[in-house]
């Protein structure tokens, strides 16, 4: 496990998401690898957060709106699973932060949120990930002047885009795991 936390009393602060890379030499990639990189909070359950696995031992990357604990699994169960727990995560998200962005901007969201699902269901996996990256494309426009998007240290402020635009990111890398043969 990789603890990065700084203390409450640091300055540290940004606005969006930052990507963190966890490298071992331990590990070897191979095609439609289960490893995945999870993040906890302060002891809290670890939850997936993987937006990319790299060649090089392994190098497993995600999006995040936080500091965190981080390390490094194998996942194996099926990808189904892990892509409804993401869009669930996604949209509970989204629902808890829509009082923080004026109206209209939430409910474009929760449209594209929604037909992202639907093509999902309908087995429609690319235009699922087109709909996701939308999704995300749409929120990073509104960041900043309609979506909270700053991080500070002592946790006296929500990412609310930091924390849509990385669910967003690793729902679509497991739909792209998913679409190309993962199980």
């Amino acid at each position: 496990m990789t603890p990065v936390d700084p203390s409450a009393a640091s300055a540290l602060s940004f606005s969006g998401v930052y990507r963190f890379f966890l490298h071992t030499h331990n590990l070897t990639l191979v095609t439609n690898s289960p490893l995945r990189l999870y993040k906890s909070h302060a002891g809290g359950p670890f939850q997936d957060i993987t937006g990319s696995l790299e060649m090089g031992s392994v190098r497993a990357g995600g999006p995040t709106q936080d500091m965190s604990e981080f390390l490094i699994v194998a996942d194996v169960r099926p990808t189904d699973t892990v892509i409804a727990s993401k869009f669930d995560a996604l949209q509970s998200a989204l629902s808890a932060n829509v009082s923080s962005m004026p109206a209209a901007v939430a409910s474009d969201l929760q449209q594209r949120l929604s037909n992202a699902r639907s093509f999902y269901a309908a087995g429609s996996l690319t235009s699922a990930i087109n709909a996701v990256a939308g999704f995300s494309d749409q929120v990073k426009q509104q960041s900043g002047a309609n979506i909270p998007d700053v991080w500070r240290a002592n946790g006296s402020l929500v990412n609310v885009a930091g924390l849509l635009r990385a669910g967003a990111d690793t729902l679509k890398f497991s739909l792209t795991a998913k679409s190309n043969g993962a199980r």
